[in-house]
């Protein structure tokens, strides 16, 4: 089924105008462990994973000190960080990258989409830093 969607979507007017042309057997699973492309983006992509889940704070109950790998991943997060807001100032790790011209989603070197449905509705009580908001009750 997701390979039927892929296909489909050189039928889409933005992968049209992108020029961009699918081949049904161009699509297939590969593993990631045997394409140093793919593991790069395993990477990228657990480390802003590791960010917005906050697991940079977690602390080993015994020492209540952060273990050797998290402050490796804590600072694979920040080099990658460092790198798309040489990209993209002002890059903000929850909110999607905005594009200013349509040909901004091919051509610009790095894109973030954060996914939310459409009929969703925030609730900032749950929000990091909520305690110190000046939403926060004075009562």
């Amino acid at each position: 089924m997701f390979e039927s969607f892929l296909y489909r979507l050189n039928y889409d007017d933005v992968f049209n105008k992108g020029n961009i042309i699918l081949a049904k057997g161009d699509i297939r699973e590969v593993d990631s462990k045997k394409h140093l492309p793919l593991q790069l983006m395993d990477l990228i992509l657990g480390a802003i994973c590791f960010r917005l889940n906050d697991k940079h704070k977690v602390k080993d109950p015994e020492t209540n000190r952060r273990g050797k790998r998290t402050r490796l991943k804590e600072q694979l997060y920040k080099h990658i960080n460092s790198r798309i807001r040489g990209l993209k100032p002002g890059f903000n790790i929850g909110e999607s990258t905005a594009t200013i011209i349509p040909s901004d989603k091919w051509d610009y070197p790095y894109m973030h989409w954060s996914f939310k449905p459409t009929s969703s509705v925030r609730d900032v009580t749950k929000s990091k830093g909520y305690k110190n908001s000046p939403h926060t009750s004075t009562e």
